[in-house]
């Protein structure tokens, strides 16, 4: 309870008159409060079970199989039943009887103890002939209601499974008062067939064990899971407005690029309308640092198709590759990257060398160049600085696309001489400590980050809009 209370305390939730008059109190420490410490509602819950289905279904199959294997391995077991009845009168005529509810029910749960008694079942195994090893089970149950008892014996030899509950009726009539003279209403017959209803009754209870069992690992290992699953956690650890939502490209393979297809085109157009809000106020040349975390969260996938989309409004556009550890710009309009940032900033090559005419109108790109053996230095000098001011001369946007952030350290002279940075995150890839600590450094930094663009997002367009807003072909 102290702990809960210290949680409680520490996030802003105790007493607000104690908060109002803590000295030590942590001013919008709610604000920072980690998401997977928040209650989640019912949309959380099974958005979890959801993404962890395949956990459930896995555990729940092994939990069916390992039980149905387990029955199925057994030998077959034999049901069949006596019923005795049990007269409970405790008085009156001949004409006239009388009975004691409380009496009868007495009588008949004694009768029930009796038939699973030692001395009867020793009897039992004494008149059948066999030995303890072979007593079959048996199961003494009074009729609710009525004056029967209902014997019942299971074995894995249907035989001695009759003969067995025949006995027992026998045994159980010898044992007779003057009050209550029992008498058999039904032997036992001969179980033709095993009875199943164990069996159906294991497998699903482990049906149900295993799913619920598989439950519980689902939310376990969602809770260790370091990655970020959901667009809102996303924007809630970069504490940042989402710029846009780009979903999973079910074609990966396709030939073009992905604002040819539907419905990238129109995100694209949403981000550029989102990043682009500043410059219609301004009207001046904007220059964008695009960057993630980590690297394979689709940076340079978004950026050029970022620059594509600008472009096809009729804004000149350069493209700058400054990943000069693993460049990918160039492969994405055919080009070469031997001759590009690199070699114009040691000097071997001027502007108009490095600037190649891509196959779309209004984009130039400069690639990296060949992979120099300081490339944070090259980035960080003076001659970096004066390329884009003599870019911002010649060109309405300029898009810079760069080494994921965390991994190397030539990003952290870039965000400082650009005028925007823009953080992309992969759903499912990116982990809280990253976004976090990029979050943080780049606010240290003083750079302009201006919102995420969340890459792989869930985004479904209803299937009645997305008929009707897809191009036509005549």
């Amino acid at each position: 309870m102290l702990f809960i209370s210290y949680l409680r305390e520490l996030w802003g939730e105790g007493n607000s008159t104690e908060r109002r008059g803590a000295k030590n109190s942590l001013p919008g420490s709610r604000k920072f409060l980690p998401p997977y410490l928040k209650l989640m509602n019912l949309s959380q819950y099974l958005q979890i079970l959801w993404r962890r289905k395949q956990i459930i279904i896995a555990t729940a199959l092994v939990a069916t199989i390992t039980a149905t294997v387990g029955k199925l391995s057994k030998p077959p077991i034999y049901t069949t039943s006596a019923t005795i009845h049990i007269p409970t009168i405790t008085g009156g005529s001949q004409d006239y009887r009388t009975y004691d509810l409380n009496y009868s029910d007495r009588i008949m749960n004694t009768y029930v103890s009796i038939a699973t008694s030692s001395p009867v079942l020793g009897e039992l195994r004494d008149r059948l002939g066999i030995a303890q090893s072979e007593m079959p089970s048996v199961t003494a149950k009074a009729l609710q209601g009525t004056e029967l008892l209902q014997l019942t014996v299971q074995s894995t030899n249907p035989q001695l499974a009759q003969d067995a509950a025949n006995t027992l009726a026998d045994v159980m009539v010898s044992q007779r008062t003057v009050r209550n003279r029992l008498s058999v209403v039904q032997p036992a017959g001969y179980p033709s067939s095993p009875g199943f209803k164990d069996t159906i009754l294991a497998v699903m209870l482990a049906v149900m064990a295993g799913t619920v069992g598989g439950a519980g690992l689902a939310f376990l290992y969602d809770g260790i899971d370091a990655r970020v699953h959901t667009e809102e956690e996303i924007a809630t650890l970069a504490e940042l407005p989402v710029l846009a939502s780009i979903p999973v490209d079910k074609e990966e393979h396709r030939s073009g690029y992905l604002v040819d297809a539907y419905p990238y085109s129109e995100l694209f157009i949403r981000l550029c309308t989102n990043i682009f809000a500043r410059k219609a106020k301004t009207g001046e040349t904007m220059s964008f640092l695009v960057t993630s975390a980590n690297p394979q969260e689709g940076k340079s996938t978004i950026v050029t198709n970022l620059a594509i989309t600008i472009a096809r409004t009729g804004q000149h556009v350069v493209l700058i590759d400054t990943d000069m550890r693993r460049p990918s710009l160039h492969d994405f309009f055919g080009h070469s990257h031997r001759v590009g940032l690199s070699t114009l900033l040691s000097g071997q090559a001027e502007l108009k060398d490095v600037l190649q005419h891509t196959s779309i109108p209004n984009l130039d790109l400069i690639a990296s160049g060949t992979l120099p053996d300081n490339p944070n230095v090259l980035l960080g000098s003076e001659l970096m600085r004066n390329l884009l001011t003599t870019l911002k001369s010649q060109a309405d946007v300029i898009l810079i696309d760069t080494p994921a952030y965390l991994a190397v350290a030539d990003v952290t002279s870039l965000v400082t001489v650009v005028d925007s940075v823009i953080l992309i995150a992969r759903r499912g890839e990116v982990r809280r400590k990253d976004l976090s600590i990029i979050r943080r450094e780049l606010a240290t930094a003083h750079s302009d980050l201006i919102g995420v663009v969340i890459n792989r997002a869930e985004y479904d367009v209803p299937r009645p809009y997305r008929k009707y807003y897809q191009p036509s072909v005549d």
